[in-house]
C-alpha cells in the first residue's frame, strides 16, 4: 500500500506529494513563481471556460478539468478560483 506521501491520484502518473530533492524543489518553486507572474490567470480562465463549455455535453471531461485545476489551488492566488464566476 502507498503511504500518503507517495499516493498517486487515479489517472495521474506523478504523486501529489512525491519526495523531491532540494534541486527539484527549487526548480518547482521557480516554475510556479514564473507561472504566477506570467500566465496562471490565463490558465485558470481557460479551465473555467472549458469547464463551462463541456459541463452539459461531457460532464466527465468537465470533472476531469476541475480535478486537474485542483492540483494548482494550493499555490495560486485564491481570488482566481474563489470569485463570483
Amino acid at each position: 500500500m502507498h503511504s500518503a506521501s507517495t499516493r498517486t491520484p487515479k489517472g495521474t502518473c506523478i504523486p501529489l506529494y512525491a519526495h523531491r530533492s532540494q534541486e527539484e524543489v527549487k526548480l518547482s518553486m521557480h516554475l510556479k513563481d514564473s507561472m504566477r507572474e506570467a500566465s496562471i490567470g490565463e490558465v485558470v480562465e481557460a479551465f473555467y471556460n472549458l469547464t463551462r463549455a463541456y459541463q452539459s455535453d461531457s460532464p466527465a471531461l468537465a470533472a476531469g478539468m476541475l480535478a486537474t485545476l485542483a492540483r494548482y489551488i494550493h499555490w495560486i492566488d485564491i481570488s482566481l478560483v474563489a470569485n463570483d464566476k
